[in-house]
């Protein structure tokens, strides 16, 4: 079966489940209802059987070891969920969060099995309720907006209704591709707001990502490599599987975005071009830039030593091969500038000079300071800094209030003006502040909204 990549857009609606409120025992009988539906319907769907893990995992904790499943008649198997011993609401409540469930695990994109499903489902439930059970369908997957009666799914309701809103965007795709030790890692976790790329100044990857935004936030990431994993975490993120047959890695997770998201959002993170060690890389990545398709490109230089032999041929192939339309150019690493011996101003206008003599007639140069704005972004979500990153924070938010190295300045007032709409005075903070004098706000408005620069 050819895995649907949209479904690594999708959110799940574990965080407010009614179900992990129950005992265990009750949890267990309500997971073997669900494998029972995923044994039947979906025995060879990767999505619906990682997706199950994850239940596993939210429900039981660390009492996953009690619990057990062998298959048995639906009946018997979901006693306790679906049988008269629950009385009152709790049963009618639970009956349609576990249709939601159920079609959420095995057949969200799948019409034709919901139906089955569906059909299924009204076999074990008593006629009075079939009318509700359609209503509920209809409002799933027609669209139908009343829920009356169904008062206590609206958070399951809402996450599949965000979930489809989401997958109805048009996905907006953007390149980043750089010369080794440009930042760009670091320029992808800053606009994300989480640690999904290594940051380290070497070589750390053949393999071309496409990082997808998810619906909203439910506390999971997911990586195709290979194999999916609904539930990597910060290591399996940050390493690549070796197999090289996979040159291809898919990463999702909620995008940290402080801007209004009118698209779905996927990056493309490509391999450093000049890896003298890794000489693959180079054909890798500009095989992706000649073939694969993408809405815009974000070219990363390294403010300290841009302009040198290597940026300058690679800037060479990028404004041949890319419509100008396309391409933003990051400048990047600022925040290394010294007043007494470096110049902001004088550095833009060396790349401009340098982009208008490869034939570009009016090149977009956002500056910004990637290290900073990631920072930022774990300080305003709660991520821990270490000791070094709580000093460098410290340093940063004073240098950028000075303002010789306000980058914001070097953006349009129209890109001000957006951001400014979405924050009054009263709700700036520090953090907000950093971000914005740091670029990172700025050049997330351009991507993420496609204003005029």
């Amino acid at each position: 079966m050819e895995f649907d990549i949209r479904l690594m857009s999708l959110s799940h609606s574990l965080e407010k489940h009614p179900v992990l409120e129950e005992d265990i025992k009750y949890k267990i009988k309500y997971l073997n209802v669900l494998e029972y539906f995923v044994n039947k319907y979906s025995k060879k769907d990767e999505f619906a059987i990682e997706t199950l893990k994850n239940y596993k995992k939210a429900f039981l904790g660390k009492d996953i070891e009690q619990y057990s499943y062998s298959e048995q008649e639906l009946k018997r198997v979901s006693n306790g969920v679906i049988g008269v011993r629950f009385k009152g609401f709790k049963l009618f409540t639970y009956r349609y969060v576990l249709l939601c469930d159920c079609l959420y695990i095995n057949a969200m994109m799948d019409s034709n099995k919901a139906n089955k499903i569906l059909s299924d489902i009204k076999d074990i439930y008593r006629k009075r309720y079939h009318e509700r059970i359609d209503l509920l369908f209809d409002v799933l997957y027609k669209e139908k907006k009343s829920i009356k009666g169904l008062d206590k799914i609206k958070y399951q309701v809402k996450c599949w209704k965000d979930n489809k809103e989401h997958l109805n965007k048009k996905q907006l795709t953007v390149l980043t591709t750089a010369n080794m030790s440009a930042g760009k890692s670091t320029l992808i976790n800053a606009i994300i707001g989480k640690s999904i790329n290594r940051t380290m100044n070497d070589s750390c990857t053949s393999k071309v990502h496409y990082i997808y935004d998810k619906a909203f936030e439910d506390g999971f990431n997911y990586e195709l490599d290979g194999v999916l994993n609904l539930d990597a975490d910060e290591k399996v993120l940050l390493n690549d599987d070796s197999d090289k047959n996979n040159d291809i890695i898919f990463v999702s997770t909620y995008f940290r975005l402080l801007t209004q998201k009118q698209s779905r959002l996927c990056i493309i993170d490509t391999p450093g071009v000049n890896s003298a060690l890794n000489s693959d890389h180079t054909k890798i990545t500009k095989e992706t830039v000649l073939n694969k398709q993408y809405d815009k490109v974000l070219y990363l230089i390294n403010a300290e030593n841009s302009g040198t032999e290597d940026d300058l041929r690679y800037l060479q192939f990028i404004c041949e091969n890319i419509d100008e339309n396309k391409i933003i150019f990051v400048l990047n690493k600022l925040d290394c500038f010294r007043n007494s011996e470096d110049s902001i101003e004088d550095s833009i206008a060396n790349l401009k000079a340098d982009l208008l003599k490869l034939g570009l007639k009016n090149p977009i140069i956002c500056p910004v300071s990637s290290y900073a704005g990631r920072l930022a972004k774990k300080k305003m979500f709660g991520s821990k800094l270490n000791e070094d990153e709580q000093d460098d924070y410290i340093i940063l938010q004073r240098k950028f209030k000075d303002e010789s190295y306000n980058l914001s300045r070097f953006y349009s007032e129209n890109i001000l003006k957006k951001i400014n709409e979405n924050y009054s005075d009263n709700e700036k903070s520090p953090i907000i502040d950093l971000l914005i004098n740091c670029g990172i706000l700025c050049l997330e408005q351009i991507i993420t909204e496609g204003v005029e620069y």
